[in-house]
């Protein structure tokens, strides 16, 4: 069965709409990067799962940059000439980092978790950074001492009159796990 889907129409423009902090070439190289590195918008056609993962990727470069509500949208128009994009940004108040308040870890201080923390009170709150942390750092921690089922969860409380952003964090460990023998075979 043969399926003809007729012309894939071109992206002709991207625009944005709402930007106040970060400027509009910023925003077309970060979504010109991500759409780049997928075949199906390699000759500027769209897609739209491609697109909705590129707009999520924007986002997430200002949140990281501590505008930790940032919202961002992207509505489709079809023209003669192909798609046009635009998407609508709300960046939102800028956050620093506030109280870190540590929850159910036990086989570790909270100094041993906090040390693993590259952010200290009052630096920009950087997504990826906090992100790092919980689930890079700390589940490799966790995990080198047999808590394989660690997970962690982040609630955060905005002041937004201040930019401030205090953090609960929510630890479960799990079960500890150790290897009893090992076999090995030769084969």
């Amino acid at each position: 069965l043969f399926v003809n889907e007729g012309p894939r129409f071109p992206i002709v423009e991207t625009r944005f709409n709402g930007n106040k902090i970060f400027s509009e070439r910023e925003l077309q190289a970060k979504l010109n990067g991500c759409l780049a590195e997928f075949r199906s918008v390699t000759a500027n056609n769209y897609d739209s799962a491609t697109l909705d993962w590129c707009a999520r990727r924007v986002g997430n470069h200002i949140r990281n940059a501590g505008y930790l509500q940032a919202q961002i949208q992207h509505a489709v128009d079809v023209t003669q000439r192909g798609y046009v994009i635009s998407f609508t940004l709300e960046e939102g108040p800028l956050y620093r980092l506030g109280k870190t308040k540590i929850d159910g870890a036990s086989s570790f201080s909270e100094a041993e978790i906090r040390a693993k923390f590259s952010l200290r009170e009052g630096d920009l709150a950087s997504m990826d950074s906090i992100s790092k942390w919980l689930f890079e750092d700390l589940k490799n921690l966790y995990g080198e001492f047999g808590f394989i089922e660690y997970t962690a969860e982040v609630i955060p409380s905005f002041i937004q009159n201040i930019g401030v952003v205090d953090l609960k964090i929510d630890i479960v460990e799990g079960k500890q796990f150790s290897l009893r023998s090992e076999e090995r075979r030769v084969g």
